[in-house]
């Protein structure tokens, strides 16, 4: 019964793994592979006639144990529970299924050697399986398991890395950059943001710099960056913005009868002198002149000049009594100043600043000599006392100027027809004249002009023996150099210089159509700018224009006056000032003798004019005005 009982354990124990055998329809045992069980009742003769099949245990997560297909709670070897040797025995007594002197059922010997475990059945299974690199091997129910790390994907045995960054942008803020990397991904913060990529805040770049745009640019804050915004009236990208001068184009949109300045990022439009309005919209507004009469009987011949505090003063010869006298005008003509009581001083030419200078000309007839000299006279600007200077002779028909720290002097000789062209100067407020230079021969017509800005002094005469000649110097009066104007016939001129040094000379000829013509000479350049006038009918003989005078005024623009005997004896002017051309107009009605005009314009642009009146006799000393 025993031998029995021990062979049928034997041949339990010796299921799984052996050799193919039938199968016993009990115990499963003897005809499948090491990790097989026989299961019978299958309609398959592959394991015997007993109609029994074998069944693969991995397949279903199993292992093969005692003959069939288990799952296995824990380790496998010694101990409690276990299948081997070990204190839980097969066999009754003392006696062990297992070595010891081959007795059965007892003795020291025991079937399997004592405390030998069944063997193989202790090993780890992770050990023999071979997972993904990227997955981890775990023994579940006695069996390796293979699971893909975090950030993979797959059955274990195989494993694809995850790109977090496709879903939720991998939990990234909306305004950073996630990127993947094997099993995981960062975060990074977009350019004009801060923060740690998972939290990202808008840095405001205008805070700091103004943004990196111009000083002149409005910086913008934008989510992550900034923009840059030229101003208006310039032009560029923000970050450099540059002026545009508005005035280039149409004017700048103001009044064609406006002068459009250029400011930074603007302009400003302001309507020519005769035109009112906002610049934008300029209304002609046609010149009004004031005319008075400064004093009767006052001859042809009259000078005009500033004081140092802008008001007009005029030296005019007068016939009762004869001499050379002086008004001043405030509020009104103050009383007339005797500079001149010499019955024969004539053709008085006046300067002014903190005193005023007269020089003027006085010709004696002895018999049928004539006789001529120019006497000159000072006065302070607050006593009303003049002071005879030193008289130079043989010269007449006198002209004077001030500039440069210097008062200089011109005059042409006279011994029954006119001669030479001498010229003096002194030190500003000095008494003493320097002896005359010659300066060039001269004709028939007006007498020398001369005017001085700085070191430039210009002189303008009548040439031998037709024409006129323009004599310049730079460095006031000691060289000069000539330039002929023109060798037509010109029977009256006059020239003015300009802080910049160029001269403005205005001439009548009545070789050229009777026309009052205007040239301009700066260093080498000349320029013929514009016809100011021509006579409205032929005159007779040459008288056409006479009494010519020119001046600048403080803003660069030209002005003349003349006497004009072709449209019924009347004072003409024009100025470019308005319109930026010559506007010839005429001013009032004039005495029908060859006298002349003088011409100043003050600080405001108001122009002042001395001319001859119309009278029974002599005519009276007129003033003209426009403000």
């Amino acid at each position: 019964m025993v031998r029995a009982w021990l062979v049928m354990t034997m041949l339990v124990v010796a299921g799984c793994g052996q050799a193919p055998r039938e199968c016993n329809a009990r115990t499963c045992s003897g005809c499948c592979s090491a990790s097989g069980e026989c299961v019978s009742g299958s309609s398959s003769t592959a394991c015997g006639s007993l109609g029994a099949t074998c069944r693969d245990c991995t397949q279903s997560n199993l292992v093969c144990s005692v003959g069939s297909c288990q799952s296995l709670v824990g380790p496998i070897g010694n101990g409690p529970g276990s299948f081997g040797g070990g204190a839980a025995s097969v066999g009754g007594g003392a006696a062990n299924v297992g070595g010891g002197a081959a007795n059965v059922g007892g003795g020291a010997a025991n079937v399997g050697g004592g405390t030998a475990s069944g063997g193989g059945f202790t090993s780890n299974p992770c050990a023999t399986t071979t997972c993904d690199a990227n997955a981890t091997c775990a023994v579940v129910l006695g069996a390796a398991q293979c699971t893909c790390r975090s950030g993979f994907s797959g059955n274990g045995f195989t494993c694809s890395d995850v790109d977090e960054c496709l879903t939720s942008n991998g939990g990234c803020d909306a305004n950073a950059l996630c990127t993947n990397t094997p099993g995981a991904r960062t975060c990074a913060c977009f350019n004009g943001y801060t923060g740690t990529g998972i939290s990202c805040t808008d840095v405001n770049e205008c805070l700091a710099s103004n943004g990196g745009c111009d000083v002149t640019a409005t910086c913008t804050n934008t989510p992550g960056s900034r923009t840059c915004t030229c101003p208006s009236g310039s032009t560029g990208n923000g970050v450099t913005c540059s002026d545009v001068n508005e005035c280039l184009t149409n004017n700048g949109g103001c009044s064609v009868n406006a002068t459009c300045t250029n400011t930074v990022g603007s302009r400003v439009c302001s309507c020519r002198q005769g035109f009112t309005g906002d610049g934008f919209t300029c209304t002609s507004s046609a010149p009004t002149w004031a005319i008075e009469t400064v004093a009767f009987s006052a001859g042809s011949s009259s000078s005009i000049a500033l004081d140092s505090a802008g008001q007009p003063a005029i030296a005019y010869t007068s016939d009762s009594p004869r001499g050379v006298y002086l008004r001043r005008r405030t509020t009104s003509w103050s009383a007339a100043e005797v500079v001149d009581a010499s019955t024969n001083a004539m053709e008085p030419s006046l300067v002014a600043s903190n005193t005023f200078v007269v020089a003027n000309g006085i010709t004696t007839v002895v018999g049928s000599s004539i006789n001529t000299s120019i006497a000159t006279w000072r006065r302070s600007a607050s006593i009303a006392s003049w002071s005879p200077e030193n008289t130079i002779a043989v010269y007449d028909r006198p002209d004077v100027a001030v500039g440069g720290g210097r008062e200089h002097l011109i005059g042409v000789t006279r011994s029954g027809t006119w001669g030479n062209v001498g010229y003096s100067s002194r030190l500003q407020g000095g008494s003493t004249w320097s002896t005359p230079t010659l300066l060039g021969t001269g004709s028939s017509g007006s007498g020398p002009k001369i005017s001085a800005s700085g070191s430039m002094v210009v002189a303008l005469f009548g040439r031998s023996p037709d024409g006129l000649t323009l004599a310049r110097s730079s460095n006031g009066g000691s060289s000069w150099s000539t330039t002929t104007v023109t060798t037509s016939r010109v029977f009256d001129w006059d020239l003015v210089v300009d802080a910049s040094g160029t001269a403005f000379l205005v001439y009548y000829s009545p070789d050229a159509g009777h026309r009052i013509i205007l040239e301009s000479y700066s260093g080498l350049t000349r320029t013929q700018q514009d016809i100011v006038d021509t006579a409205a009918t032929t005159p007779a003989g040459s008288s056409g224009f006479s009494g010519l005078s020119i001046a600048q005024s403080p803003l660069g623009t030209t002005h003349a006056a003349w006497l004009d005997f072709t449209r019924g004896n009347v004072l003409r002017y024009a100025s470019n000032a308005e319109t930026g051309s010559f506007q010839t107009t005429t001013v009032a009605t004039a005495d029908d003798v060859l006298g002349c005009t003088s011409i100043v314009v003050d600080s405001s642009s108001a122009v002042h004019i001395s001319f001859p009146q119309p009278a029974t006799s002599w005519g009276n000393l007129g003033y003209a005005v426009r403000r």
